[in-house]
């Protein structure tokens, strides 16, 4: 319901439930990406960088593009961290021979 429509008594308290909801949200959010980051770690050396950025653009719900040499885990990483999600990646290998017409 809407908090600003009930009477100030029952608003005080609908305050007090949402507040504790979104804390619980909060805290539950908190722990699903340090679980995440842990999972991300035990499967792959280094790449902090990345992680990191990986995992702030999921909890923004925003994209990445991952660029770099061949060979160092990039395809690894962004199927980690979506399977860990619960998710399936998208992935597109660009490389020289490919054009745009």
């Amino acid at each position: 319901p809407d908090l600003c429509r009930l009477p100030l008594p029952f608003r005080r308290w609908g305050c007090r439930i949402a507040g504790r909801q979104l804390r619980d949200k909060k805290t539950a959010t908190w722990r699903n990406l340090q679980i995440l980051q842990r999972s991300l770690d035990n499967r792959i050396v280094g790449h902090a960088d990345a992680k990191e950025a990986l995992l702030l653009a999921l909890l923004a719900r925003e994209h990445v593009l991952l660029e770099g040499p061949p060979g160092t885990a990039k395809t690894l990483l962004a199927e980690n961290l979506a399977h860990g999600a619960g998710s399936h990646p998208f992935i597109v290998q660009l490389h020289r021979d490919i054009r745009t017409e």
